[in-house]
């Protein structure tokens, strides 16, 4: 989970490393999750190292108003990812959210969470979305 103010990758939000994507059959550790208390974005640096500019890749949104409430103050959300694709057949690598569930073991419904790629540097106003990450064109 990166930094909100600043592109930085602290080492206590570092949840998956030595990802190896060029390994035929790569997966995550399935029994790995991460905490969340509220909408983030997810990233990557290229150097084990904590002032290393970190680089967006993902954000991680929450689309219901009750599932915000549920967290707000001391709520936990944990998320779990996994990695698709690969072949010629699913196409390229891509994370997608697994599960998520509440600290008191509820199941999160997948559509109160949106998870999407977003490699913009600014990622602080939720309507930049960078056109090759989804595709879009819109005139002006």
């Amino acid at each position: 989970m990166l930094d909100n103010t600043i592109n930085t990758l602290r080492e206590e939000n570092v949840w998956y490393q030595d990802i190896d994507l060029d390994k035929p059959g790569a997966k995550l550790d399935a029994r790995l999750h991460f905490p969340l208390r509220g909408n983030v974005t997810l990233g990557f640096r290229q150097l084990a190292n904590a002032r290393w500019p970190a680089t967006p890749l993902y954000t991680l949104s929450i689309n219901s108003a009750e599932l915000a409430k549920a967290i707000a103050g001391d709520g936990v959300l944990n998320v779990r990812l996994k990695l698709c694709g690969g072949s010629k057949q699913e196409g390229p690598e891509a994370f997608e959210l697994s599960d998520a569930w509440l600290q008191d073991g509820t199941p999160v419904a997948p559509d109160a969470l949106t998870f999407k790629l977003n490699t913009l540097a600014d990622r602080r106003h939720s309507g930049s979305h960078y056109w090759i990450d989804s595709g879009s064109v819109y005139l002006k």
